[in-house]
């Protein structure tokens, strides 16, 4: 009875999302190369600079796409890597992840806000909701 009491629970407090979101590992596959989009994260947003006119070559300043790139912003032009790009998405944080729920048939665990099934172990855990207030 209690699982079902914190299954049901769970369920009232989170609202499947509708917003892309992207581990690291996911966010290095759109480089840029091989007409592959390229996508930088600025700030937890992700942000698609294929037509960025400083990103042709899915590269700006030595840097390449397809990664975080808050920490280099002091070194570079905020304005000019995004200028224009549309946010496609979200970048997750995987070093902030607390399990919050234990069934016996799923394991949930939130990371920045977000819900992510992680009853199967994996780098890219499914984003199955997200906490609302």
């Amino acid at each position: 009875m209690r699982k079902l009491i914190l299954g049901l629970f769970l369920l009232s407090v989170f609202v499947f999302a509708g917003t892309q979101y992207f581990t690291e590992k996911e966010l290095s596959a759109f480089n840029g190369s091989e007409g592959i989009p390229a996508y930088i994260a600025v700030n937890g947003d992700v942000f698609d600079v294929s037509h960025v006119s400083v990103w042709d070559s899915g590269s700006y300043k030595g840097y390449g796409a397809g990664q975080d790139m808050s920490m280099y912003l002091p070194a570079l032009d905020g304005e000019v890597i995004v200028s224009g790009a549309p946010v496609v998405g979200k970048l997750v944080n995987a070093m902030s992840t607390r399990m919050v729920a234990k069934t016996k048939n799923k394991k949930l665990a939130i990371r920045e806000g977000l819900v992510f099934d992680v009853t199967t172990p994996s780098i890219e855990a499914p984003v199955i909701g997200k906490i609302v207030n």
